[in-house]
This record gives C-alpha cells, sequence and structure tokens, in this order.
C-alpha cells in the first residue's frame, strides 16, 4: 500500500505542475485512494520520525498536521541516509528516483522542489 500510495501521491503533484491546479478536480479520487493506503500503511507499519517531530508544530503553534510534516520530511529522510544508507532508505530513494526520473544523490532535491511548487516551504522560524 505504502508504494502505491507515493506513486500516486507524487505523480498527482507533478501533474497538477505541469497542468496547472485546475487539474487537481481530474485528481481528488486518485488522492482519496492514495490517501486511504497511506492510512493502511501507517496502520501496519506505524508512523517515524517525521511524525514524531510534527506534532510540537501542530500542538503549539496550530500548523496543520500534513504541513508541519512537509517541514520535517526530507530532512529526517536525508538523516535517515545519513545514518544508515544501505537501510529501508535505499529503497525509498530507489522508488523516488524512478517516480521522479532523477539520481538518487538528486532525490531529496527533486522532492523538495515538486512539493514547494504546490506549497511553498516556511522555515521553522516562520511559525514562531
Amino acid at each position: 500500500y505504502s508504494i502505491e500510495a507515493i506513486k500516486m501521491i507524487i505523480n498527482g503533484f507533478k501533474n497538477i505542475v505541469s497542468n496547472g491546479k485546475d487539474d487537481l478536480n481530474n485528481l481528488l479520487d486518485d488522492f482519496l485512494i492514495a490517501s486511504t493506503y497511506a492510512g493502511i500503511a501507517f496502520g501496519n507499519a506505524g508512523c517515524g520520525a517525521v511524525h514524531a517531530m510534527s506534532y510540537p508544530l501542530g500542538s503549539i503553534y496550530h500548523v496543520p498536521h500534513g504541513e508541519s510534516n512537509y517541514v520535517c520530511f526530507t530532512e529526517i529522510f536525508k538523516t535517515y541516509k545519513k545514518l544508515n544508507p544501505s537501510g529501508k532508505i535505499k529503497r525509498l530513494n530507489n522508488i523516488l528516483t524512478e517516480i521522479l526520473n532523477c539520481s538518487e544523490k538528486e532525490v531529496f532535491e527533486e522532492l523538495d522542489n515538486l512539493l514547494y511548487k504546490i506549497l511553498p516551504k516556511k522555515s521553522l522560524k516562520g511559525y514562531g
């Protein structure tokens, strides 16, 4: 479920960037299915550091949950890679390189660039 959710969400974001926000209505069903798949995956595997780090932003500064996850997202993945480059992050990076059509070295930068086009990322200082 997790891999399919990742593919559906990122490909949906790529479509929005390419075709404009008007394309969102055509993607809503896919996003709902992807959200369900992601929920099943979280239920099976649990949540990791991204969610743990995002909770204070939501509870103290009232940042929406998805946005608070986004603020931490790629930096935590970079830390996973630094701590255990051949661990589970390697499999995720392989999936992301395929979807984003980039090298493993560029994967986090490409992911950040795509996500920024959907929702510009604020610095932590920007939340208070």
